[in-house]
């Protein structure tokens, strides 16, 4: 993929193949059986696809997608591109007020 004794640079080389120059020298740290068995056992895994995940579970409600056949032609204030919060608002009611 990238060649390092090539004439191109290498900043040049990552962006031909359309990856992250940092990608070019990063090397993958291995992780010791300890570790993975921490991990296991504090119920931590990697995030990534599963076979079957598509399909619905059996017993699982189904929710209609509400906004199906709706035009969306500017942004609604009623919320439903935006959230508001106020970071008073929301630390007068962590700490009470003196």
């Amino acid at each position: 993929m990238i060649d390092l004794e090539h004439d191109l640079p290498i900043q040049k080389q990552a962006e031909v193949i359309e990856i992250s120059r940092s990608t070019v020298y990063s090397e993958p740290r291995p992780i010791s059986k300890s570790d993975l068995w921490l991990m296991r056992r504090m119920g931590i895994e990697a995030i990534y696809r599963r076979p079957n995940t598509s399909k619905p579970a059996p017993g699982h409600r189904i929710y209609p997608y509400l906004l199906r056949g709706l035009t969306i032609t500017r942004p609604i204030r009623s919320g439903l591109w935006t959230s508001r919060t106020s970071p008073r608002r929301a630390a007068s009611s962590i700490w009470p007020r003196s």
